[in-house]
């Protein structure tokens, strides 16, 4: 992949990261957006492989995936309340040529 396009991408990333007492994190409904997922059960199902597979890697998975439920604004205007997640720092979700990977994201 090119070096800009890396760097776009890096920039979306830290676009949409938040942070709250010196941790990142990203809310998956809007970490869906960038990664072109159009439903949410899509997404659901992503994260919960990576879940799986930050186990099968010796991780407590609730360490990095907090499960929460997040007030959303639809299209009429109305508020509704939808289940999201809150992802740490460490786990990027993304799908590649080879399929559903985690990866580990390096602190500079």
């Amino acid at each position: 992949m090119e070096k800009r396009i890396i760097e776009l991408y890096r920039r979306k990333f830290d676009d949409i990261r938040h942070e709250a007492d010196g941790i990142e994190y990203w809310y998956a409904r809007e970490l869906m957006k960038l990664l072109d997922y159009v439903q949410w059960r899509s997404f659901d199902n992503a994260i919960n492989k990576a879940m799986i597979s930050c186990v099968n890697n010796g991780n407590v998975a609730e360490d990095h995936f907090s499960r929460f439920n997040n007030t959303i604004e639809v299209g009429n205007g109305a508020l509704r309340e939808v289940e999201d997640y809150m992802l740490l720092h460490i786990y990027y979700l993304y799908l590649g040529h080879c399929g559903f990977r985690v990866v580990r994201r390096n602190r500079v």
